[in-house]
């Protein structure tokens, strides 16, 4: 079962705000004021929850770029265990224009499913609802189909009344068409040399994130080399080793290399990560080639975002 959380719980219970004031205050006629003034209040307490949709959902996203982002509550003592349902409004751009999927969990399942969205609302959870749950994290993946600016409401409302809203949290993201991630030769060179024992001069890649993007998951850098007579290169023909030492790995059945993880990585590094969780965005990475089978080749790099997968939620989770 879903557990949604980091919405906020309006308190009902009252406390008293109490202050001393030194301030004398006129008495009732005949009566002569001898203490200070005890003054106060009587107002709400505040939530009693709040609801926290984290920093790995980015604000600004490019069509085609999928994100998988969470949720967390935080929840009073007295208000767990409280029954809710949540509903999600599109307040602004369309349904068409996003897929929404959450990550399932109960029964082993691990796997995201879609939330169906009838006109610009969708509900999930159990009709008798789930309880509220202090700590607790969901996960949620968003693809972007269309251009625009997308504002969501995210309510939960009480399972045996849904017309009692019990906290609303509201979240926006602009989406454009566009490069997620930008590459460039630091020193501005396309073309490069290797000498008679095969050994290349050193280039150096920079990588950005494009649009103001926080964080792109599951990035991985491709790169084809095709020999002149247009074959594609292997690590027979010619081996490259990156930044810190580690080779470029091979994907056979593909045809390519590749630099990174080959599960992928997450690009730029939103609040509160670091290395190894993720690579900080302007990455630079400087790479030497050793050719084998004496050539031109002619280099074609780019980074891809893999298909996602539930692995990478359970990694966050575990």
């Amino acid at each position: 079962m879903l557990r949604f959380k980091g919405f906020s719980v309006l308190a009902l219970v009252m406390v008293w705000v109490m202050a001393l004031s030194v301030v004398a205050m006129a008495a009732p006629e005949g009566m002569t004021q001898i203490s200070n003034t005890l003054s106060g209040s009587l107002e709400p307490a505040g939530d009693g929850a709040t609801v926290l949709i984290n920093q790995d959902l980015s604000p600004k996203s490019v069509v085609g770029l999928w994100d998988e982002f969470s949720v967390t509550t935080d929840v009073e003592e007295a208000y767990a265990g409280t029954m809710v349902r949540a509903r999600i409004e599109i307040v602004a751009g369309n349904a068409t224009g996003f897929d929404l999927e959450y990550f399932e969990t109960g029964g082993g399942q691990n796997v995201f499913k879609e939330l169906n969205f009838q006109g610009n609302e969708a509900w999930f959870g159990p009709a008798g609802g789930f309880p509220l749950i202090d700590g607790a994290t969901s996960y949620f993946r968003v693809t972007w189909n269309e251009p625009g600016n997308y504002e969501f409401k995210v309510s939960l409302v009480k399972a045996d009344d849904p017309a009692a809203v019990v906290a609303e949290n509201t979240s926006a993201v602009e989406v454009v068409d566009g490069e997620a991630i930008k590459l460039s030769w630091q020193d501005g060179k396309q073309e490069y040399t290797y000498d008679a024992t095969g050994k290349a001069e050193t280039s150096t890649v920079t990588a950005s994130l494009n649009n103001d993007i926080t964080h792109v998951d599951s990035v991985l850098y491709i790169i084809h080399l095709a020999k002149g007579d247009g074959k594609a290169a292997t690590p027979d023909d010619i081996t490259i080793t990156g930044t810190g030492g580690q080779q470029l790995g091979y994907d056979a059945d593909g045809g390519f290399f590749y630099w990174g993880p080959r599960t992928g990585f997450q690009f730029g590094c939103h609040a509160g990560q670091n290395l190894p969780q993720c690579a900080p965005n302007g990455a630079t990475t400087s790479f030497t080639a050793n050719v084998n089978a004496k050539a031109d080749y002619k280099i074609t790099a780019y980074a891809v975002q893999l298909k996602a997968t539930p692995q990478g939620v359970l990694d966050k989770s575990n």
